[in-house]
């Protein structure tokens, strides 16, 4: 009786100390979670996107601190017809945090023959849908544009970079 009052003892002593690693585990995990969750692209980030990072290149000033911007993709779109040529160029750049890495916001840099045209900020899936909104209207220029053929042009580039993403 002796030895069977062991062994329950020491089963219920094991189990004990598997409760108590996974409490510890599952901890850990939630505070690692916490500290590394992916949050949305802020206001302040969206609107450098979209008006401060003109300034910046226009005035030669330095990148905005705490962020680095890496190039993702540039995509050509070119045509002719009766009226001329047009010359398209679709830059996409990552809006990063350089002390992780995390993503942030893309910027869409649109040229029309060597001449900017918009500056576009594309927010990470993780935003509110107020900035999805401004997204929204930012593409009413470009997608309603009398700038020939802009609207084809828009569609190509945002197809190819989404299937280079996959």
């Amino acid at each position: 009786m002796k030895y069977i009052n062991r062994i329950y003892s020491n089963i219920l002593d094991f189990n004990l100390f598997l409760k108590f690693s996974t409490l510890i585990l599952c901890s850990l995990f939630l505070v690692n979670s916490a500290n590394s969750q992916v949050t949305g692209t802020t206001l302040e980030e969206y609107n450098y996107l979209t008006k401060g990072y003109k300034v910046q290149i226009e005035s030669g000033l330095d990148m905005k601190n705490g962020y680095a911007l890496n190039p993702l993709n540039t995509y050509q779109y070119n045509f002719s017809d009766l009226f001329g040529e047009y010359n398209y160029t679709f830059e996409f750049k990552q809006l990063s945090l350089t002390s992780t890495g995390e993503q942030r916001a893309i910027l869409l840099i649109i040229k029309k023959s060597g001449k900017t045209l918009y500056y576009v900020a594309i927010p990470n899936k993780y935003s509110d849908s107020q900035l999805w909104n401004s997204y929204a209207s930012s593409l009413r220029p470009i997608l309603n544009s009398d700038t020939y053929n802009m609207p084809t042009a828009f569609a190509y580039a945002t197809s190819r970079l989404a299937v280079s993403s996959e």
